[in-house]
């Protein structure tokens, strides 16, 4: 399975543009908050990959309702993104649809990094390689070069697999991998241990205290798990927070490109089996 994607324009979309997520309105700036009023009408929805303005009526700071007119049909349960852009930020909220009736869907606020997210408690290693700014501007210059998240797995054929792999590699303009990110990505920089894991990234902890001061953070992490079926990554992850601890680190990065949503429940259930 192969898929293609405008490399720069994802980069100045996962990258480029600031995006908090937030557990709760209460958590939005002060000169947001009280006038979240009369930006309301500014928010969007994500579902499945497509953008709906919801009409919203805010039932407490974790709870809101959404009008049906002009939305998709949701289920309970469901998970989605709410967006309120201002200035320069893009302020997210996961949502999930706790209850339907004639006035709409309610929706709670989660935990942004509690979604879906798998604690590991074997000692995976995960290798860190930095991709340097010169060559991250050249990227977002240059239209013509493609992220391919390339696959050996699909939903119909994962159980027949005993070794899969999901690697992210950067085309050039005529369609070859890219020479100078084939030395970049020889470059480790950190080894850490995963932490955790979801479909849209993880998190890592280094043995040290590091400090980076870098202009966009963007990563090459590279992991394998070797049980119940060997399962190797290769990803393009944007480091966007970072959490001191005594004595190490923890990076927290997201995938520049999620995995996907159907292969990711599959690779979880076998993660889940896994035993320290």
């Amino acid at each position: 399975m192969k898929e293609k994607i405008n490399l720069a324009s994802k980069i100045k979309e996962r990258v480029l543009v600031k995006n908090l997520s937030l557990n709760s309105l209460k958590k939005l700036p002060p000169e947001i908050f009280n006038k979240l009023s009369d930006l309301l009408k500014n928010f969007m929805l994500l579902h499945e990959g497509k953008l709906y303005k919801p009409e919203i009526r805010i039932i407490d700071e974790k709870t809101l309702l959404l009008k049906p007119e002009g939305l998709p049909v949701l289920n309970n349960n469901e998970v989605l993104l709410l967006i309120l852009p201002f200035s320069e930020i893009r302020y997210i909220f996961i949502a999930k649809v706790t209850n339907i009736d004639h006035n709409g869907y309610t929706v709670t606020l989660m935990d942004p990094r509690s979604e879906d997210r798998l604690h590991i408690e074997q000692r995976i290693p995960a290798f860190l390689s930095l991709i340097p700014q010169q060559f991250i501007r050249e990227l977002i210059q240059n239209p013509a070069y493609q992220l391919l998240r390339e696959s050996n797995a699909t939903v119909d054929n994962y159980h027949l697999l005993e070794e899969i792999h999901i690697y992210d590699l950067i085309l050039d303009d005529n369609h070859h991998v890219e020479e100078k990110f084939k030395k970049f990505i020889q470059r480790t920089l950190f080894v850490g241990e995963i932490l955790n894991i979801a479909k849209g990234g993880l998190a890592v902890k280094i043995s040290s205290k590091v400090q980076l001061d870098d202009e966009f953070n963007v990563f090459y992490v590279k992991f394998t798990f070797s049980q119940p079926k060997i399962l190797k990554f290769a990803l393009f992850s944007h480091l966007r927070d970072i959490s001191q601890l005594e004595g190490g680190t923890i990076f927290h990065f997201s995938f520049l490109t999620g995995l996907n949503p159907d292969l990711w429940k599959l690779i979880k259930a076998d993660l889940e089996k896994l035993r320290p």
